[in-house]
């Protein structure tokens, strides 16, 4: 979890930034709104239904949209799944037997019995339960209520994903994605029902990293097998997952990774590196050498193309993954995420509880 707490001066701003053309023709356009802080929040910030977890002295607190809560006193010692865009958080022990949902204020919504430790979607409508082993994921609904027959098992958890498609968006989609280091992957539905489950080969593997794209259509696999690693896009499409293509990578990365997809394009951020793949072919991959990287960077699609963290920088891709150009964020220093919200908005977070919240505009706004 992300834990915040620097305070940052306010600056509330409109700077609307273009880029080289490098012979592309159509040029996204990109609005700086606000930037602020989590102990200073701004008025653009304040409208956005953000929740947050960070500590103020040592303190941990709950931010949600402009105002803070205190944990209460019975929590102290627990330990908390906060979604940010959901109606309180789940508190559960690290070696104990409950869970209990709570509102951002502190008040009891339920309390379960469970010795598995929750992590919820963005909204918090849907928890994966994974079991201290990491050996099995059982998924639960919003009031707490285990989904039958949605019990995933392998050998190994090692990473998940959640879509966040927008309000409005029809047809079906997966919610939720569970990656088990022996290849095996789940894809469950808003509801927490299984939609599809398979292995990455029938050969062995060692599965590292998945992504799942916002609308939940599409996904993105890291693996290593014969000692090669490989990136794998897939779609889910008519009830049914489709293999797009498999990229080799020119080393081993042997850890979880950053790993983001849309569409067949995946954004992929390993230490030192950041790569793009666009239908099998490689369109970005800057190497950099920074002194004591994260393995966490920041990365994200957006309307009209993507943007990645680099050491004190925001790279711009178009639609295809090709490097635009960049911008230097002192903000970007420190490792973050990007948070989509509707109304083409994205909001960058750091670590030290720093803000910047863009709006992106669509290709059609280009100059």
């Amino acid at each position: 979890m992300l834990r915040i707490g620097l305070i940052l001066t306010p600056l509330i701003a409109l700077i609307l930034f273009r880029y080289p053309a490098e012979s592309i023709e159509s040029m996204p356009r990109l609005e700086l709104l606000e930037s602020s802080s989590v102990e200073y929040p701004g008025p653009a910030v304040k409208d956005l239904h953000l929740q947050l977890l960070h500590k103020e002295e040592g303190v941990r607190k709950i931010y949600q949209s402009g105002r803070e809560f205190s944990i209460p006193e019975s929590l102290k010692e627990w330990s908390l799944s906060v979604p940010y865009e959901g109606q309180g958080y789940f508190a559960y022990q690290t070696i104990g037997s409950e869970i209990e949902h709570r509102s951002s204020s502190g008040e009891l919504f339920w309390r379960r019995d469970s010795s598995s430790y929750p992590i919820s979607n963005p909204s918090g409508t849907l928890i994966l339960l994974i079991t201290g082993d990491s050996n099995r994921v059982d998924v639960m609904d919003r009031n707490g209520i285990l989904v039958k027959g949605a019990s995933l098992s392998g050998s190994l958890l090692v990473d998940y994903a959640f879509s966040n498609p927008e309000p409005d968006q029809e047809g079906p989609a997966a919610a939720a994605i569970v990656l088990f280091s022996d290849g095996r992957y789940y894809l469950i539905d808003a509801a927490g029902k299984k939609l599809a489950s398979d292995s990455i080969s029938d050969d062995p593997v060692f599965a590292r990293s998945v992504g799942l794209s916002i609308d939940g259509r599409s996904f993105a696999i890291h693996y290593e097998q014969d000692r090669k690693d490989y990136l794998a896009a897939y779609e889910w499409k008519d009830g049914a997952v489709n293999l797009l293509y498999r990229f080799k990578l020119e080393k081993n990365y042997p850890y979880t990774l950053p790993l983001d997809c849309e569409d067949g394009r995946i954004l992929f951020a390993p230490p030192g590196e950041s790569l793009a793949v666009d239908d099998g072919d490689l369109t970005l991959h800057k190497k950099y050498d920074p002194p004591g990287d994260s393995l966490y960077r920041a990365q994200a699609f957006v309307p009209s193309g993507a943007l990645m963290q680099q050491q004190n920088q925001i790279l711009v891709l178009d639609r295809e993954g090709r490097y635009l150009g960049h911008f230097t964020m002192p903000e970007a220093s420190t490792p973050g995420r990007f948070l989509p919200f509707e109304g083409r908005k994205v909001l960058f977070q750091n670590l030290a509880g720093a803000f910047r919240l863009f709006r992106y505009g669509s290709e059609s706004e280009a100059p």
